[in-house]
């Protein structure tokens, strides 16, 4: 039964109590924003879905905390330690015909291993980008992180719109 406590919202107030409503709560993302010495974010290429460029990052499994998703998931995807410095924001995703979403995103160094493409049918590809020229389609909270890192922010907590990509 708790698992299920987590997962769901009960909205009652006393004069609406035999009409409350059970709500799914967002879901729970976490994402690394890795930069090398010449000011390139490392951005991966998604091999699914709308094959949009993004953050290292995934879902957070049930128990685990966001900053050990963080961590877990820079591994599984680009075959790296990393080392989370602090946190850029908590991006609350709206939008874009999917579910709701609260994306963590910590600024993040590598510490050991070879950055590689672990799994080619989740990432088909993992590169550095300048900063200022991002690719184009590039999901929104992967921007809203860069922008808030380029203007110095941490704990930033904001509601981000998804953008319709074309399939």
């Amino acid at each position: 039964m708790k698992p299920l406590i987590n997962r769901l919202i009960v909205r009652c107030t006393r004069k609406t109590m035999p009409e409350c409503t059970v709500q799914e709560t967002p879901r729970q993302s976490a994402a690394t924003l890795i930069v090398n010495g010449q000011n390139e974010v490392l951005l991966v290429h998604k091999a699914y879905g709308r094959r949009v460029y993004g953050l290292p990052g995934g879902g957070v499994d049930p128990g685990e905390l966001p900053t050990q998703a963080a961590v877990r998931e820079a591994r599984e995807e680009l075959g790296v330690k990393v080392r989370l410095e602090y946190q850029i924001g908590l991006y609350y995703l709206r939008g874009g015909g999917l579910p709701d979403q609260h994306a963590t995103v910590y600024f993040a160094t590598i510490v050991s291993g070879q950055l590689h493409v672990v799994d080619p049918s989740e990432i088909q590809a993992v590169g550095w980008h300048d900063l200022h020229g991002l690719p184009a389609l590039l999901n929104n909270d992967a921007r809203a992180a860069v922008d808030d890192f380029i203007r110095q922010r941490r704990g930033v907590l904001r509601e981000v719109e998804r953008r319709v990509y074309p399939v």
